[in-house]
């Protein structure tokens, strides 16, 4: 059983490592740009108010939905 679990790995290991490689030396394609590092576009502050106005504006449109009357 280990024999075969270490066969396994190994052909595994032999089978992919050429697509490790391709990784490694591919150069970006032209016109492709590079990913920017994520920055805060606001403040911990403005995100609990948006948070907040969605919370309420759900609740609003599932209160209506339960006062309309079933057909």
């Amino acid at each position: 059983m280990l024999k075969k679990l270490a066969a396994i790995g190994f052909g595994a290991a032999i089978a992919l490592s050429p697509i490790a490689v391709l990784a490694q030396t591919t150069a970006p394609a032209a016109g492709t740009t590079e990913a920017k590092p994520m920055t805060s576009t606001g403040s911990h502050r403005s995100h609990r108010r948006n948070k907040s106005r969605t919370a309420h504006q759900r609740a609003r449109a599932g209160a209506a939905a339960a006062q309309q009357p079933k057909p």
